[in-house]
């Protein structure tokens, strides 16, 4: 935690510029408009250097008012139609039914959304439940618009990382943020 409070207060000194955009799946780097790219994946990009930045563990939940009328938890016997999918981790309720001793298929019959907040809205809406991470799902909990389903979490195989090309790597910005990102980092999986 120090190393992290260091960090930040030399980010302040320094008064690093970030340029923010976000897409779906990796960056392009060919362009040189990017140094780098916080992305979701397995940190393997043929090229570029990846430090792992966080893992993601998913946990299912759904609008109070699905939950009053379906029950409160995924079972065998849940609706595959209710179980709402994103296109970035599409065996994610595969997993989620391994992980828990659900002994059926999850199937991929509910809707897909393209990405993760699109699927969050949707079970605000409640339309089915979804599989997020609890700081995607924390604001709507805490208003009341979510129910987690489980107090158990699955990590997926997949999680966040820094990726930038070797040349960015001499960049002394991309240095200090890398150290100040890094710092906060939970270790890195076990290959």
């Amino acid at each position: 935690m120090a190393a992290r409070s260091c960090a930040a207060q030399h980010l302040a000194r320094v008064r690093i510029h970030l340029n923010l955009s976000t897409r779906v799946g990796p960056a392009d780097f060919r362009s040189g408009a990017i140094d780098a790219s916080l992305e979701f994946g397995d940190g393997r990009r043929p090229g570029l250097q990846s430090d792992f930045v966080a893992a993601l563990d998913l946990a299912p939940y759904a609008a109070p008012s699905r939950v009053a009328r379906f029950g409160g938890c995924i079972a065998a016997t849940t609706p595959r139609a209710a179980l709402l999918h994103h296109h970035t981790l599409p065996d994610a309720w595969e997993q989620w039914f391994r992980s828990d001793g659900i002994d059926a298929e999850a199937g991929r019959d509910g809707p897909r959304f393209e990405i993760m907040s699109m699927a969050l809205n949707a079970a605000v809406a409640g339309l089915g439940a979804v599989l997020l991470p609890d700081f995607m799902a924390g604001d709507m909990v805490q208003a009341g618009r979510l129910q987690r389903l489980s107090p158990r979490t699955c990590r997926h195989a997949k999680g966040y990382y820094l990726v930038y090309p070797e040349e960015s790597a001499r960049l002394p910005a991309l240095g200090t943020f890398r150290r100040w990102l890094l710092a906060g980092a939970a270790p890195a999986p076990s290959a």
